[in-house]
């Protein structure tokens, strides 16, 4: 069994994804997020756990009923969620525009969560 913090990306797996939000107010690049970047690491540490929420949604699981052997690939979801957020929130107006990091983010989001509704439907562990 699962739970909500399980399937919760880390703060650090989400700048894997968008290191060019980990700037400070000098313009370097850390790599991670801190509180000295836009947004801070307690902001993408809340926003992980939004878009672990929006995964199982999307997945149309609770995270109880989870098979253990799709946990890490819900979080790496969840975590490209975290980034579409991040990238929504700071370019709203962009949001659409098919070649911006949001569309981006969303198109495999999206596309992961598909792949994987279908393999959950069919796992033998969720058929119990």
């Amino acid at each position: 069994m699962a739970d909500l913090a399980d399937v919760t990306p880390s703060v650090d797996q989400v700048a894997a994804l968008i290191t060019s939000r980990t700037v400070d107010q000098y313009g370097n690049e850390l790599g991670e997020f801190t509180d000295e970047t836009r947004p801070t690491d307690v902001q993408v540490a809340n926003l992980c756990v939004v878009a672990a929420g929006d995964a199982l949604i999307a997945l149309g699981v609770d995270a109880v009923e989870l098979p253990v052997e799709f946990v890490d690939e819900v979080r790496q979801l969840a975590a490209v969620r975290c980034a579409a957020l991040i990238q929504w929130s700071y370019f709203p107006e962009q949001a659409t525009a098919a070649t911006s990091a949001a569309a981006t983010f969303a198109a495999v989001y999206l596309a992961g969560v598909e792949e994987l509704t279908e393999r959950l439907r069919w796992s033998p562990l969720r058929l119990n």
